[in-house]
């Protein structure tokens, strides 16, 4: 699961072996017919069950999760936009894009931008304290 993602711990173990699924197929197509199949349950219990231990839908958890590669991905990589986009298991980068924007309220090239330049900020004080 990404560092800067934090479920509360799910008291279902199917649950958190989903969680655990979810985490280590971030860029592939995650079908949740498969998911439920590989948790031993059906859709409609799968999704009552994360509302019940996570507070949300397995849709928005791997969303969430998405994001979270993205924005980890944009703070310590060189990789393009739709790079990063491809990594994140998204296949339309534009789709990527208008969700990230919406999410953080800053298109991915400023969240990239804005994080490098508060990062050369801290290492030039870090480097100018005797």
């Amino acid at each position: 699961m990404p560092d800067d993602l934090q479920f509360p711990s799910a008291r279902d173990a199917r649950v958190r072996e989903a969680l655990g699924f979810m985490s280590v197929r971030l860029k592939g197509t995650l079908h949740l017919d498969d998911l439920a199949e590989r948790v031993r349950l059906g859709r409609r219990q799968l999704f009552r069950l994360f509302r019940r231990d996570v507070g949300i839908t397995p849709l928005e958890v791997l969303r969430a999760m998405r994001m979270a590669r993205a924005r980890q991905l944009l703070k310590t990589s060189r990789l393009s936009v739709k790079e990063v986009a491809a990594e994140c298991g998204f296949q339309d980068v534009s789709h990527f894009v208008r969700d990230f924007t919406k999410l953080h309220r800053a298109s991915p090239a400023q969240f990239r931008n804005h994080t490098h330049s508060e990062a050369g900020e801290s290492r030039t004080l870090a480097a100018s304290r005797p």
